[in-house]
């Protein structure tokens, strides 16, 4: 997360809302390593009988602020790439395919949230172990690992399928797709994390819970690093470097429609996008001249619009 703030503020020379974002999450991924590793001091993992009930009492009230700092992390890691990707693609397909996603992980976040701070009858909502008083555990994290798989599946096909029809060498195009498919590992943990739950919490919600939870603890924690990390790859500088492309500036600002370098003529435009009012869409132009008497173009560092047809 370091890095990518300070590349971002190396390049740019301001942080951005999703730098914020993703800054929180830093924040708050701490405060959640910090829980479960108050959680362990105190005997998570170890048999109940062996555990004094101060003891399984802080172990439960650590893993509940544990859980809620580790839906935050993951909502603000998530929406932080959302929001990355919104403003670095100019396609409006695109832009809303972003829109959508980063408000179904809001909706997720906030649910996630709300049945966590519920999970078990109050006056105390972290005793976990009263299985009699609390949620089914299996259907929620169940219910909340595979929309985090279909999250991350969705912030690897957005970029990938645009990338592909880019005009840039093959190799830059597969250090970029390389870099956003590392969310694989987020992935393949949560696949992990899943089945292990399946083998462990219905034969321990009425027995050692507190033992048997270790597992599923340690590997929430691998799929909250490699979602951190997976978060922050695009934002190293060579990958920076290779979105330099005639579409995309390392700055954060896009070069406008009519910069587009766009196939010369009799050149099959398979892969290419062309400029056409304020979208853009597969197509062939015969030069780069025809395209400008169609898009107008615009300065990206004034703003300013002027029209290339007058």
């Amino acid at each position: 997360m370091a890095a990518r703030v300070v590349t971002r503020y190396a390049t740019m020379k301001t942080l951005r809302s999703d730098d914020i974002m993703a800054t929180f999450a830093m924040v708050t991924a701490i405060g959640q390593s910090i829980a479960v590793s108050f959680s362990s001091t105190h005997g998570l993992g170890s048999y109940a009988d062996s555990l004094s009930p101060d003891q399984r009492e802080v172990i439960q009230k650590a893993l509940y602020a544990s859980f809620l700092l580790y839906v935050v992390t993951l909502g603000l890691a998530k929406s932080s790439v959302c929001v990355h990707q919104f403003k670095l693609f100019p396609f409006r397909a695109s832009r809303l395919s972003s829109t959508v996603l980063m408000s179904l992980i809001g909706i997720w976040t906030i649910t996630a949230l709300f049945v966590i701070a519920f999970e078990c009858k109050l006056p105390n909502p972290w005793s976990i172990t009263s299985s009699e008083k609390c949620i089914d555990l299996l259907a929620f994290w169940t219910y909340y690992g595979v929309f985090n798989i279909i999250t991350d599946i969705a912030l690897i096909a957005l970029p990938v399928s645009i990338v592909l029809k880019l005009q840039m060498k093959a190799s830059q195009k597969a250090v970029i797709i390389a870099c956003d498919a590392s969310r694989l590992s987020a992935i393949i943990a949560q696949i992990i994390q899943i089945t292990y739950l399946y083998t462990s919490i219905p034969q321990t919600q009425n027995g050692d819970l507190l033992y048997n939870l270790w597992v599923p603890i340690l590997l929430g924690q691998t799929v909250l690093f490699f979602s951190l990390i997976s978060s922050c790859f695009p934002f190293l500088k060579f990958l920076v470097d290779a979105l330099e492309t005639g579409m995309i500036r390392a700055d954060g600002l896009n070069i406008t429609h009519a910069q587009l370098r766009l196939p010369s003529a009799n050149r099959s435009a398979d892969g290419y996008w062309k400029a056409k009012g304020s979208q853009f869409q597969p197509g062939h132009f015969s030069s780069n001249n025809e395209a400008r008497k169609i898009a107008p173009s615009a300065s990206p560092w004034s703003g300013r619009r002027t029209d290339t047809t007058k």
